[in-house]
């Protein structure tokens, strides 16, 4: 038996096929970080005791039916450089690219550095055994799918050994720069190709320029060149959309949660891929009119933000992610393609799945909503659950795996996160990779703790300080919680805030959705979370979030009478003097654009709306709105009076 070696080097899944390389064949050795292929396989050779050893790359998964015991090696072909062939995972191809390589480590020690194609340049004895050894999995990101295609197209361009025949090589090189588009990274399969077909067919009869295929250094400098914008405006840029897509329960994508008011998709999974998504024609729209300075029809509700409060949830992104702006002009055309889809922020809503059916929310994300909804005949043949069942060619699983070692932060959204299978297998993954460093946020409606028998405080306190932050959602409190937020058992949610508040890792912001329902209990809501210890001095009593309720516009505080408004206005500003001088804190911006709004002008068509959608709805739940919230009389006041 001839010793194994597995060569990596910068290959993202190499851990991963080490560790099932190292599980099956426990002599396996490892030679990673030897910059350069030629000096990484002579550091094996002096390594090896055997005069032949194989070798596995780094991005080679062994298929379960490949034994190195099972080729026994005649005497007469210990000079013979054998190589096993593989699958190709973009374009279906089945050769010796990336193949399991049993090699002569004599010939190994000698060979020449300046070889374009090591393996095939090592004997002039050659054997190509036609059993798949593995699946080289070498589309694991933009650059190394793009890096792989350009280096074997440059190699298959320049036949520069005799040993490859011309009309096989010419029908691999047509399928490498054709075929694959559809599959993950396979739009950078097919540029790295073509790209190394004609840099291999112009410098053919250069051998320096060829064997700079080698140097990765150089492959990384050409994989940006001459591709990209040279300058944007960073006043009107936002890191979203070039690390960040939003996939809706229903299988529509959208740029960004807070553009979901907007018909405006960036895709959809149920007849396109996510490669196809991230530069579909409205993605490169979207950053091309960033980049040109323009702020965005549909980034709206950033931009009013930053006139009203100074801040915004693009102002928060880019402070976050300033490293992806600063990545922009390497990875960005001039028409708003962007060449690298790392997913670095997730907020994959792949269900609607809820227990829940706020006032404020809808069937879209809320399937307990959907019974209501029909009868209020807004939909029709909506199924209670929405589910995506796949991205692109892989299934939901699959296609979180292949991001897992991108991603930087991940939002848990709903539906309700806590009820979703994929919310659990994400949290699984993330600690089978020890990816302990991902920034977490929630929206949740804590109406439980457990799920399957798992809880989530026990997984929720791994993580480390400063990477977690739980936004519940806690739009009012008792019955009117109840009614408000229809599901809700308002005891079991106060219990499972107080035990949440106990893990010191975690950061517990309570979110609250501040509308026409409400607007008017903002302090008492926050002096209660205060007294139930979940707004707590380590964070200022200023752990609280204040996300204006803008849709649906009946909801709006807008909807209130210009007097109630203004009582409202001084209770608000008499509030947070209060809080402020109690507490030695400053909370006054997080109500910056509450109070912007509530000095908006009144409308009396959405107040109409309000009361005629709340009185079916009261009826269909059998509730009364005006009596638990009976300062919502005001709406009907203000509209007896302008004679409605």
């Amino acid at each position: 038996m001839f010793e194994i070696f597995f060569i990596s080097y910068q290959e993202i899944n190499a851990d991963e096929n080490w560790k099932k390389l190292k599980d099956r064949f426990p002599f396996a050795q490892r030679i990673h970080g030897v910059k350069g292929i030629h000096q990484a396989h002579i550091v094996a050779a002096q390594r090896s005791l055997t005069k032949m050893f194989y070798v596995v790359d780094g991005d080679a998964e062994i298929v379960d039916n490949f034994s190195f015991f099972d080729y026994q090696v005649p005497d007469s072909e210990k000079d013979v450089v054998c190589v096993w062939h593989s699958q190709n995972p973009i374009n279906g191809l089945v050769y010796g690219y990336g193949g399991v390589k049993l090699l002569p480590k004599e010939k190994v020690l000698n060979m020449s550095l300046k070889s374009i194609d090591m393996t095939l340049s090592l004997s002039d004895r050659f054997k190509s055994i036609p059993i798949i050894s593995n699946i080289t999995k070498f589309n694991t990101d933009p650059f190394n799918t793009w890096k792989s295609a350009f280096r074997e197209s440059v190699k298959l361009a320049t036949k520069p050994i005799d040993k490859n025949y011309d009309e096989e090589t010419d029908n691999r090189l047509e399928t490498w720069c054709t075929k694959g588009a559809d599959r993950p990274f396979g739009k950078f399969a097919l540029q790295g190709a073509n790209l190394g077909k004609t840099y291999g067919l112009e410098n053919i009869e250069n051998p320096d320029a060829l064997f700079k295929i080698n140097d990765f250094d150089w492959l990384k400098a050409q994989y940006g060149k001459d591709r990209t914008i040279k300058s944007f405006d960073r006043k009107t840029v936002c890191a979203i959309p070039w690390m960040h897509l939003n996939f809706e329960p229903n299988g529509k994508v959208v740029p960004c949660c807070l553009t979901s008011t907007f018909e405006y998709f960036a895709g959809d999974l149920n007849d396109q891929t996510v490669d196809e998504i991230w530069n579909s024609e409205n993605m490169k729209s979207l950053r091309r009119t960033m980049i040109e300075g323009k702020q965005p029809e549909i980034c709206i509700k950033c931009f009013s933000a930053e006139t009203s409060a100074g801040y915004s949830g693009r102002t928060r992104h880019n402070r976050e992610f300033n490293h992806v702006i600063d990545s922009i002009p390497k990875i960005t055309d001039d028409d708003g393609t962007c060449h690298a889809m790392d997913l670095r922020y997730w907020d994959f809503r792949f269900s609607n799945l809820c227990n829940f059916k706020c006032r404020s929310c809808g069937p879209r994300y809320s399937s307990s909503w959907i019974p209501d909804a029909k009868k209020m005949g807004w939909v029709k043949d909506q199924e209670k659950v929405w589910n995506i069942q796949q991205v692109g060619s892989s299934n939901n699983y699959e296609f979180l795996e292949e991001q897992i070692q991108t991603v930087e932060k991940i939002y848990f959204a709903g539906g309700e996160p806590l009820l979703m299978d994929e919310h659990w297998y994400i949290l699984d993954l993330l600690q089978k990779y020890q990816r302990y460093d991902v920034k977490i946020s929630y929206n949740t409606n804590l109406s439980t703790l457990i799920y399957k028998k798992k809880n989530i405080l026990d997984i929720w306190s791994k993580w480390q300080p400063g990477k977690l932050e739980i936004w519940p959602s806690v739009d009012e409190i008792g019955d009117r919680a109840e009614l408000l937020r229809s599901g809700t058992v308002w005891k079991q949610v106060e219990n499972n805030l107080i035990e949440l508040s106990k893990l010191p890792n975690v950061h517990v912001k309570p979110a609250i959705t501040a509308g026409a329902m409400n607007v008017f209990r903002l302090p008492e809501i926050i002096d209660y979370l205060i007294s139930i210890g979940v707004i707590t001095s380590t964070r200022r009593f200023s752990n609280f979030y204040l996300n204006l309720l803008e849709w649906p516009s009946h909801y709006h505080v807008h909807i209130l009478s210009e007097d109630f408004r203004k009582q409202i206005v001084s209770k608000i500003n008499n509030f947070i003097q209060t809080h402020n001088e109690r507490y030695v804190t400053d909370v006054r911006f997080i109500f910056l654009q509450i109070l912007f709004e509530l000095s908006k002008p009144y409308d009396k068509s959405q107040a109409q709306q309000f009361v005629e959608i709340t009185k079916r709805l009261d009826h269909i739940r059998n509730e009364n709105i005006f009596n638990t919230i009976p300062e919502l009389t005001d709406v009907l006041t203000s509209l007896e009076e302008s004679g409605f």
